[in-house]
Order: C-alpha cells, then sequence, then structure tokens
C-alpha cells in the first residue's frame, strides 16, 4: 500500500486512506465547521474509508463531511464513507496509553490497525497489526511523548506503554467510534522498545 500523489492538497484520499490529518467536520452540509484536528476524529473518518462500517453506521454517516482545513472552499468538503464504498478491511481499534507523558494531551492516543494475519490465533503477534494513523501507514514504536504515536517509556521505573487492539461495533455520532470490549489482544512495550504480552518490567 502507498500514499497517491494529489495536485490538490484539499483532497487527500487515496479512496481507502485519508492522507493526512483531517482538521475540520460537520454532520451535514447545512451546519458549520467543527474542529476535527484529533486522533478520534480521525480514526473515525479512517475507517469509513478502509474498514466495513455496518448499514446502521452508513446511515448514521450519510450525511457526515470532512475537509481538510479552512483554506479549502465548501466544494472541497467529502463525504466520510466514499463515492465508490468503504474498503472492507480487517480493521480495528487501537488504543494507547502512555500514563508516564507529562502532557496529559500525551497520555492517550486512538488509531486504527490492518490485521495481516491469517486469523485469531496470531492476534498476540504484534508484527502483524499494520497501525496507521494522520498518513502514516506503519506506525513505529517511538522516543518522544507529543512526537511519536507510540513513544516507549523514559526507564522502567514508569508503566510501560499499553496498546491495547480491539473491534470495532459501530458509531456513536460522525466522530466517534465505539470499540468492543474486552480488546482483541493488549500489548505492553517496555523502555527498550520491547513488546509482550507481560504488563510487569
Amino acid at each position: 500500500m502507498g500514499w497517491a500523489e494529489y495536485a490538490d492538497v484539499c483532497i487527500p484520499n487515496t479512496g481507502q486512506f485519508l492522507s493526512s490529518a483531517i482538521l475540520l467536520w460537520r454532520p451535514d452540509s447545512s451546519s458549520p465547521w467543527q474542529d476535527a484536528n484529533h486522533c478520534t476524529n480521525n480514526a473515525a473518518m479512517n475507517f469509513a474509508h478502509t474498514g466495513n462500517p455496518s448499514a446502521q453506521d452508513r446511515i448514521l454517516l450519510q450525511n457526515c463531511q470532512w475537509k481538510v482545513n479552512s483554506d479549502c472552499g465548501d466544494e472541497k468538503a467529502r463525504p466520510y464513507i466514499p463515492a465508490n464504498g468503504p474498503a472492507g478491511l480487517h480493521v480495528y481499534h487501537v488504543a494507547i496509553f502512555t500514563d508516564f507523558c507529562s502532557n496529559p494531551k500525551h497520555k492517550g492516543h486512538a488509531a486504527l490497525s490492518l490485521f495481516n494475519g491469517s486469523g485469531p490465533e496470531e492476534y498476540t503477534t504484534w508484527s502483524n497489526w499494520q497501525k496507521f494513523q494522520y498518513g502514516d501507514l506503519n506506525i513505529q514504536i517511538g522516543d518522544e511523548c507529543g512526537v511519536d504515536q507510540i513513544p516507549k517509556p523514559p526507564n522502567s521505573s514508569v508503566p510501560k506503554t499499553k496498546v491495547k487492539i480491539s473491534e470495532i461495533i459501530g458509531y456513536s455520532n460522525c466522530n466517534s467510534l465505539i470499540p468492543d470490549y474486552p480488546p482483541l489482544v493488549t500489548f505492553y512495550i517496555d523502555n527498550n522498545g520491547d513488546v509482550s504480552l507481560n504488563e510487569s518490567y
């Protein structure tokens, strides 16, 4: 998979993935634009493109629109569900918890993941999950809160990074997905960037 190149920056869309952060949304064409510069909003938009929203969710989303930013005119508004329909890929919700980050805004993050394994017995293999958000199609473990989408802890005296991957059971509104509980798998990342199913060091 890769990003398509577009001359029009107001349409950063390959048909399956949104290729950058989307900053504005509205529930219908007659409503004012609202702030969408948040991971949960962008995850909801990306699932509408990549996943398999139910018939009920498609009705809920039928009037929802997004656009890149305020410089893009209303004629550049796009529906959540693409004209050719969602891709129907095996896409799941990713919740990332980093309690060690000092800024409260960086303690939690939402993304999506494409499952590249062959069945549930492979859910516990980290490399089978292709995490994506904000145009990064293969999010990697990084070092810095607020810069990297999945930062590792700075040392072993703080909790490990927690990554929960869950089925998506629907939408509560245009910009909020409902992850199923319990998660399919929970991964823990230590200060060396090693991934395990063990919360303790």
